[in-house]
C-alpha cells in the first residue's frame, strides 16, 4: 500500500513540475465533482423557462478478445468479439421551484429508463430525492461524458464476477448429482437390494432437505425399503420416493431463481429506487439513501429486504477532494439447491470505499480501495485502482489506469489486474475522438481468464 502511495504522489509532483515548465494553461472548470473529466462540456440546453435538456451521444466501434472464462456456448453465441456499438444517454430536467423532475433515459436498440425521481430542495443546504436514482459506489464518474476513461475500473466487479458465480453454480450442482450418483451406484447391491439402505439414505438426506421436504420421509423410506422381499417391490417404492422428490421440484426452483437474483454484471453501480437525503455543508457533501435493494434483482420489502447507501465528498482544497462511503443490503444467507453448493453462506452485504483526487494543472490523479464481503454468496473482494491523466493541450489527453482485485469466493480464490490506456482528442469542447486499449488477467480457483480490448470511439456531448 506504501509503494502505490509514493507512485501515486510522485506521479503528482512530476506532472505539476511538468505542467509549470511547458506553461500549460489548463481551461477546465473550478466547479466540477470528484472523478469528473473537466475539459468536456456537460452544460445542457434550456428549452424554456422550465426545461433543460443534457446527455451525450457514444459510438464507436470494439474489437475484443477472450481466452479462458467462465463463457458457455450460449455466451459465445451470443456476445460478438467485434462490431459497432451507438447508444444515446438523454437527462431531462423540468423545473419548477422548489421541485425538479429528473429524467434520465438510455437509447439504444430500446429505450431504458435509468433513474426518474423528484429532487426537492428543502433549503439552501438540505435536499431529498425521491423515486429511482443512482447509486455509484466508486470514483470513477457515472457517465461516459464525465470520465477520463470510458473503460471498465475492475474486470471482476464490473463485469465478470457473475460470470464467476453462475459458471461455479453450475459446476457445484453437476458435481452435487455426480457425488449422489456415484454414492448409489457404490451402495445399491442387486443381489440384495435391501442391503446399506442406511448409506443409500443418508445420500439422499441432503437433497430432501435442499428441495425442503419432511426428512421423517426417508425414515418412512427406509422402513418400506426394508420390508421389501423383491427387486420389483423395490423398483415400486423407489419410484414413489423419485415422485415424491419432483414434487418439492416446483419450490426448490423458486427458492434458487430467488437465491440467484444477487447475480449481476455491476458490484459496484446501480439503479435503484427510494428515497435519498442531500446535505451539503460547506466543502462538504453527505448523502444517505434508504432503498428496497442495491444489488438484489428481486427486493421485497415486505420480507424485509433493505439497502442503506451512505456517501461523503470533502472537497479540502481547490487542487484536492476526497469521497468515501459504505452500502449495507439486508438480504438471507442462500438455501436450497443454492445451499448445497454455498454451504458456508451467511446473511447480508457490505461495500466499503475511500479514494481521493489531486488536480494540478493539466495533471489529474486519482486513487482508491475498496472492500465488499457479498456474505450470501460467502465471497470477498478487495480492490484498489490508480488513474491518472494528463491534458497536454487543449486539443490532447492521455490517460492510464492500473486496477488490481483479491478475491476469495467458494469456487476458489484469486486475484485480477487490469491495464487501461486512453488518447483523448478534444476537437472541440463538446466533441471527443477517442482511441482505448484494455488488457485484463484474472485467475479464480483453477481458471485463467486473458481478456484484450480494443476500440475507436466517438463521445458528443451537450
Amino acid at each position: 500500500m506504501k509503494k502505490f502511495v509514493s507512485f501515486f504522489l510522485s506521479l503528482a509532483f512530476a506532472g505539476s513540475t511538468f505542467a509549470q515548465m511547458s506553461g500549460y494553461s489548463s481551461s477546465q472548470s473550478d466547479d466540477v465533482a470528484i472523478g469528473q473529466n473537466p475539459y468536456i462540456v456537460r452544460d445542457g440546453i434550456a428549452l424554456g423557462n422550465h426545461y433543460v435538456l443534457s446527455g451525450h451521444a457514444h459510438v464507436g466501434f470494439y474489437t475484443s478478445d477472450l481466452d479462458g472464462g467462465s463463457s458457455s456456448p450460449m455466451d459465445d453465441l451470443m456476445n460478438k468479439e467485434s462490431g459497432f456499438w451507438a447508444y444515446a444517454d438523454l437527462d431531462s430536467q423540468i423545473n419548477f421551484d422548489p421541485v425538479t423532475l429528473n429524467i434520465h433515459t438510455n437509447l439504444s436498440d430500446a429505450i431504458f429508463v435509468e433513474q426518474l425521481y423528484l429532487h426537492f430542495d428543502i433549503a439552501d443546504s438540505f435536499s431529498i430525492d425521491a423515486g429511482k436514482f443512482v447509486s455509484h459506489r466508486t470514483l470513477r464518474a457515472e457517465e461516459a461524458n464525465e470520465r477520463f476513461l470510458r473503460s471498465m475500473t475492475y474486470y471482476n466487479s464490473e463485469g465478470n464476477l457473475g460470470n464467476v458465480i453462475n459458471s461455479g453454480l453450475q459446476q457445484g450442482y453437476e458435481k452435487v448429482f455426480n457425488d449422489l450418483l456415484t454414492g448409489f451406484a457404490s451402495s445399491f447391491d442387486a443381489a440384495d437390494p435391501t442391503a446399506n439402505i442406511s448409506d443409500l439414505l443418508s445420500d439422499l438426506a441432503p437433497i430432501y432437505e435442499a428441495l425442503g421436504l419432511d426428512l421423517s420421509a426417508l425414515d418412512d423410506l427406509q422402513t418400506d425399503l426394508a420390508g421389501a422381499g423383491t427387486i420389483g417391490e423395490v423398483m415400486t417404492i423407489t419410484n414413489e420416493a423419485m415422485t415424491e422428490l419432483t414434487a418439492g421440484l416446483e419450490g426448490a426452483m423458486a427458492k434458487m431463481i430467488s437465491d440467484m437474483a444477487l447475480v449481476r454484471g455491476n458490484y459496484r453501480s446501480s439503479y435503484n429506487k427510494g428515497i435519498r437525503g442531500n446535505l451539503n455543508i460547506g466543502v462538504v457533501n453527505f448523502s444517505a439513501a434508504i432503498t428496497e435493494s442495491l444489488w438484489n434483482g428481486m427486493p421485497d420489502m415486505g420480507d424485509g429486504n433493505v439497502a442503506l447507501d451512505l456517501q461523503a465528498v470533502a472537497y479540502i482544497h481547490p487542487s484536492f477532494a476526497i469521497k468515501t462511503g459504505y452500502a449495507f443490503e439486508k438480504v438471507d444467507k442462500v438455501g436450497g439447491i443454492v445451499g448445497l453448493v454455498i454451504p458456508n453462506s451467511d446473511d447480508n452485504i457490505h461495500q466499503f470505499h475511500l479514494g481521493g483526487e489531486l488536480a494540478i494543472g493539466g495533471f489529474t490523479g486519482m486513487l482508491e480501495f475498496g472492500d465488499t464481503s457479498i456474505n450470501p454468496y460467502d465471497t470477498d473482494i478487495w480492490d484498489i485502482a490508480l488513474t491518472l491523466h494528463y491534458q497536454f493541450t487543449d486539443m490532447f489527453g492521455l490517460g492510464i489506469l492500473y486496477s488490481h482485485e483479491d478475491l476469495e469466493t467458494p469456487f476458489g480464490d484469486g486475484d485480477s489486474d487490469l491495464f487501461n490506456i486512453a488518447l483523448n482528442f478534444n476537437f472541440t469542447q463538446n466533441l471527443i475522438f477517442g482511441v482505448d486499449y484494455t488488457t485484463a488477467d484474472s485467475k479464480i480457483g483453477g481458471a485463467k481468464t486473458d481478456y484484450d480490448l480494443f476500440t475507436v470511439n466517438t463521445l458528443y456531448s451537450f
